[in-house]
C-alpha cells in the first residue's frame, strides 16, 4: 500500500510537472506522453477492484489510448515535416511560388521594393546565389562525393537576426538566405513591421508545391520562424536571445552593432556583422562608347540609386 501511494504520488507530482512545463513553454508536445501513461496506470489499478465491468472499461481505455496515439502520431509525426529533411530544390521551388504571390496579391503587392524581392525570390536567382556562395546544392540535403572525400553542408541551428528598420523588406531577405542552409529563425523586427511581417508569413504558409511525387507546404519554412519585438534597452530579453542562439546576423548603425556584440553567447556561437557602410557605383567608360549598353547601364544605375530611396547599405552614394 506504501508503494502503491509513492506511485501515484510520483505519478500526480509528473502530471502536474508536464502541465507546468506547457503552460510556460507553450509546447504541448510533452503534455501528450501522459495520455498512454495515465491509461496503464488507471488499467493497472482498475485490475485490483474486482467488478464485471473491468473488462469493458479496459477495452474503452485501450481504444482511447490507441486512437489519441493515432491522431497525435498522425499531427505530429506525418504532418510535420521538418525543414533539416526538406530537400532544398523543394524549399526552392516554395519560395518560387511564393515570389508569384507576392506581385498578385494587392494586400502587399503596394510594398516598397516588392517587385525587386519578387524577381529576387525565382527560382534562377535562388539557385544562382546557392552555386555562387555554397556550391553544388547537393551538400545542402546530404553528403555528396567530393574528389576523395565526402562533404556536407550543415545548418548551424538557431539563427537571431537583429534587423535595421532602414529598408521594409530587410528580414525577408535575411531570413530566407538563412532558411536557403535549413536553420530555424528568430528576428528582432520593429514594431511598426510586425503586421507585414505577419501577413508575408501568412501568404508563404498558403504556398503548395510537389517535387518529386510529394506535397510541400509553405508552412514548413512558416512554422520554424519566430519574429519578436523589444526594445534594445530591454538587456534581460537581449541577452536571453543572444544566448539562445547559435548564430547571430547583425544588421544597423555602429552603436546597434556594438550593442549586439556586448551581449552574452554560446561557446561554440558566431556572428556575421553588416553594419554601417557607404556604397558607390563604378561603370568602366568604355561601355559607355556604345549608345545601346550606355542606355541600359543608364537604367540600370537609376534603379539602384532609386531603390528604397537611398536607405538601403547598397544605394549608390557616389
Amino acid at each position: 500500500k506504501h508503494k502503491s501511494f509513492y506511485y501515484f504520488l510520483t505519478l500526480v507530482l509528473f502530471t502536474f510537472a508536464l502541465i507546468v512545463h506547457q503552460i510556460l513553454t507553450r509546447n504541448q508536445t510533452f503534455i501528450f506522453f501522459l495520455i498512454p501513461i495515465l491509461f496503464a496506470f488507471s488499467h493497472i489499478y482498475l485490475s485490483l477492484y474486482k467488478s464485471s465491468s473491468n473488462n469493458l472499461v479496459s477495452v474503452i481505455l485501450i481504444l482511447i489510448c490507441l486512437f489519441a496515439v493515432f491522431k497525435y502520431h498522425i499531427r505530429f509525426n506525418e504532418n510535420r515535416k521538418f525543414l533539416y529533411n526538406v530537400p532544398i530544390q523543394a524549399i526552392i521551388l516554395i519560395l518560387d511560388r511564393f515570389s508569384k504571390s507576392l506581385i498578385t496579391n494587392d494586400e502587399i503587392a503596394y510594398i516598397e521594393g516588392m517587385p525587386y524581392l519578387a524577381r529576387w525570390l525565382k527560382k534562377k536567382n535562388i539557385e544562382n546565389i546557392i552555386e555562387n556562395d555554397i556550391g553544388d546544392s547537393r551538400k545542402l540535403d546530404g553528403f555528396i562525393n567530393h574528389n576523395n572525400y565526402k562533404l556536407i553542408a550543415q545548418p548551424r541551428g538557431i539563427v537571431s537576426h537583429w534587423l535595421a528598420n532602414n529598408v521594409q523588406l530587410l528580414p525577408i531577405y535575411s531570413l530566407f538566405l538563412s532558411v536557403l542552409c535549413k536553420n530555424a529563425n528568430i528576428l528582432k523586427i520593429a514594431q511598426e513591421s510586425a503586421q507585414m511581417m505577419n501577413t508575408l508569413m501568412k501568404e508563404l504558409a498558403k504556398v503548395n508545391i510537389i517535387y518529386e511525387e510529394s506535397s510541400y507546404s509553405g508552412k514548413i519554412i512558416t512554422d520554424t520562424v519566430v519574429f519578436c519585438s523589444f526594445s534594445s534597452k530591454n538587456h534581460e530579453i537581449s541577452n536571453k536571445l543572444s544566448q539562445s542562439s547559435d548564430f547571430r546576423i547583425v544588421w544597423g548603425g555602429d552603436d546597434a552593432v556594438k550593442g549586439v556584440l556586448s551581449l552574452p553567447v554560446k561557446t561554440h556561437s558566431d556572428t556575421i556583422i553588416f553594419g554601417p557602410k557607404y556604397s558607390l557605383a563604378i561603370i568602366d567608360k568604355s561601355f559607355l562608347e556604345e549608345k545601346k549598353i550606355a542606355k541600359s547601364l543608364a537604367q540600370k544605375l537609376a534603379f539602384d540609386i532609386s531603390a528604397y530611396e537611398q536607405r538601403g547599405c547598397n544605394s549608390p552614394h557616389t
